[in-house]
């Protein structure tokens, strides 16, 4: 059974993939308006005392770093997040930043690095572009917080499948189901591992979650995620 949606200002018939239709997805929607502000007004002391920080330590950057990601039905849309990233390599792919690096005689083989990068599933456990306090947010997932606003916003919801970067949607055979819904600030393969677990693995999970959508589902998911920050299971 289809439904008509309007991608864009074409109209179209999709094939139901989801339970997330209709008004699941009003109660979704309702549900990540009241949650993500909830996260805002706890998160409000931390998110503050981490602008600080990352102020300090760096004077003249951006506290707050943003770049596209896609969504639902191929949306681009400025996905935020606290910067982690040394400035000197920002805006920059791995490869080029690790090539910079070679240069300046900071590592001594970029090939090897950006192998082991995309080999491990682009992460490194000790990546020489993060800066010190940028470990920390990374491995305690702090540096997410400002997706809380993007939440709030209607750009994500609180759980889906990983926003992905445009340039991914290559390695994605299942692009269309994937984008049948929004992304997720948390997600099934978070919780599962997220680093621990292989791209097919994550790849499956999400298709999963967008196949067998429901309320309990979400809140299942947003109380694993607290456990998984508090315990670092996956966060690294």
């Amino acid at each position: 059974m289809g439904q008509l949606e309007l991608i864009g200002s074409t109209p179209a018939i999709l094939v139901k993939v989801t339970p997330l239709v209709g008004n699941a997805r009003i109660i979704k929607r309702f549900m990540d308006i009241i949650f993500s502000l909830i996260g805002i007004i706890l998160a409000f002391i931390p998110m503050l005392i981490i602008w600080l920080c990352i102020k300090i330590s760096d004077p003249k950057s951006k506290t707050i770093y943003s770049e596209y990601r896609l969504t639902q039905y191929n949306r681009k849309f400025k996905i935020l997040k606290f910067r982690s990233m040394k400035t000197a390599y920002s805006g920059m792919t791995p490869e080029e930043a690790f090539a910079k690096m070679e240069k300046e005689g900071k590592i001594t083989s970029a090939a090897e690095l950006s192998h082991q990068y995309r080999k491990n599933g682009d992460f490194l456990a000790s990546d020489p572009r993060i800066t010190r306090i940028g470990k920390f947010l990374r491995a305690t997932s702090l540096d997410e917080l400002p997706q809380l606003f993007n939440v709030l916003r209607g750009d994500i919801s609180l759980v889906g499948p990983r926003a992905l970067v445009p340039g991914e949607l290559r390695n994605y055979g299942d692009r269309s189901l994937l984008l049948t819904v929004k992304s997720g600030l948390t997600g099934l393969a978070q919780v599962s591992g997220r680093r621990d677990i292989s791209f097919d693995e994550r790849r499956s999970l999400d298709l999963y979650y967008i196949q067998n959508w429901s309320v309990l589902f979400d809140l299942q998911i947003m109380l694993q995620t607290i456990r998984a920050v508090i315990f670092q299971k996956g966060a690294k």
